[in-house]
């Protein structure tokens, strides 16, 4: 019996197929009634796979408990029904040889194919993977999400110019010393708030006992 296929794009970012694990996540019903599967439910789920083998969740202001278990989460997905699954998230091109093997652990048993789009294929990927299942997308100077999404498409065996694509998709991700940024704001924040409501607090209780003492 022949394998399941598993098609993974590991980027590297802002190399021109940033949009695809939006793109998956989104049209993942009309994927599945194509024959392929998509396991993530969403996006930032696959996000957060990714973090947590690469082992930097905390540079992006994750807790280790928030990513722990999520790519065998959605590996236990994969594994269900007889379909080829389908994957994309840019950080996986910046694995390290033991998350690599880490990663792919988890597709024991399938066919891995892995995408690259607009490089030549990582150092830590190219020994694990035979290079008849190594894909590299070209990305034109103009049109290039939808180049990069229909070549996807063709390499991953659904039609993609029947799944139209979205603005939205193609917003940056913020860096890691942007998001600790943000994460820091707004715990400052928090605290102003929690210290004026302890002053709010402190006056009310004063205010009630003076009208005891009053009374």
């Amino acid at each position: 019996m022949a394998k399941r296929k598993a098609y993974l794009h590991i980027g590297p970012t802002q190399s021109g197929g940033d949009f695809l694990d939006s793109a998956l996540a989104e049209h993942a019903p009309a994927l599945e009634d194509a024959g392929l599967r998509h396991p993530a439910i969403s996006a930032e789920e696959m996000f957060r796979a990714a973090i947590e083998i690469r082992r930097d969740h905390r540079a992006w202001g994750y807790e280790r408990r928030e990513v722990e278990g999520v790519w065998a989460g959605i590996c236990r997905r994969a594994w269900k029904g007889k379909k080829n699954v389908v994957f994309s998230q840019d950080l996986l091109a910046g694995c390290t040889g033991a998350q690599v093997d880490l990663l792919l652990d988890g597709l024991h048993g399938f066919q891995v194919h892995v995408v690259v789009t607009g490089t030549e294929v990582p150092v830590a990927w190219a020994p694990v993977v035979k290079p008849e299942r190594l894909h590299v997308i070209e990305v034109p100077d103009t049109d290039a999400e939808q180049a990069v999404w229909l070549a996807f498409g063709e390499i991953a065996g659904f039609d993609a110019s029947a799944l139209p694509l979205s603005p939205a998709w193609s917003a940056p991700r913020p860096e890691p010393t942007d998001v600790l940024a943000e994460v820091a704001r707004l715990r400052a924040h928090n605290r102003v708030l929690e210290e004026q409501n302890a002053k709010l607090t402190r006056k009310k209780d004063k205010l009630k006992r003076k009208l005891a003492e009053a009374g």
